[in-house]
């Protein structure tokens, strides 16, 4: 018991010292065991500053009076992310599968110094850069095919057009022409090519191509 308690000789009930916000009687000698008045959980606001943080109630952890910080955001693990999944549709000279495997370290890196905020999308990004490589593979094993196929098209059609034009003027009728599967307009050389008449016959034609891309042919039963 404070001073201040001692001082009081007359009974009644003052604040309790024990307890914030509650009154006990004093009986002129001694606290006794009756109380009144719900102890107050947190301090009251002071006027004025209505936000401001209270103190938590007795016995309560301090961390709980501690408010809840929000994750710092992590743009360097989003930009890893984002460039390994554009690696995988068009990776263009493999520059998004770089830049998602860097980018996606340094937000890996980051993410130790913000809470482990973006560490899941840096991983990802990483491994996703990965696979741009192999989906890179893939899409020019589909591709280079395709393109060489076209490029062979381009020439049997070139090669027939010519074909069909020069004999007709002799009274023969081009029904296909089959080239070397080598053929290709962009690079100068020369192919053989079978020219079939409506007849059925066939006709041996060598046709060959210059560096600036002139088509020229021969044959020694179709006359130009």
């Amino acid at each position: 018991m404070t001073d201040v308690d001692t001082a009081r000789s007359a009974a009644g009930w003052y604040p309790d010292p024990e307890r914030v916000g509650a009154a006990r009687f004093w009986d002129g000698a001694a606290w006794t065991e009756h109380v009144k008045g719900a102890p107050a959980r947190f301090a009251p606001a002071v006027a004025g500053r209505g936000n401001a943080p209270v103190a938590p109630p007795p016995g309560a952890p301090y961390s709980a009076a501690l408010p809840r910080l929000a994750p710092r955001s992590n743009r360097m693990a989003t930009a890893g992310l984002t460039f390994g999944v554009v690696s995988l549709v068009a990776n263009v000279l493999l520059v998004p599968t770089i830049l998602g495997i860097v980018f996606g370290a340094i937000g890996t890196a980051r993410a130790s110094r913000r809470g482990g905020s973006g560490r899941a999308r840096g991983i990802v990004g990483i491994v996703l850069g990965a696979l741009g490589v192999v989906a890179a593979l893939v899409q020019l094993a589909v591709l280079i095919p395709v393109f060489l196929g076209l490029q062979h098209g381009a020439v049997v059609a070139a090669v027939r057009a010519n074909l069909a034009d020069a004999a007709a003027s002799h009274g023969v009728t081009i029904a296909s022409v089959e080239c070397a599967r080598d053929a290709s307009l962009w690079r100068a050389g020369t192919f053989p090519c079978l020219a079939t008449r409506t007849t059925g016959t066939r006709d041996l034609v060598t046709v060959t191509v210059s560096p600036d891309g002139t088509v020229e042919w021969t044959s020694p039963t179709l006359r130009q």
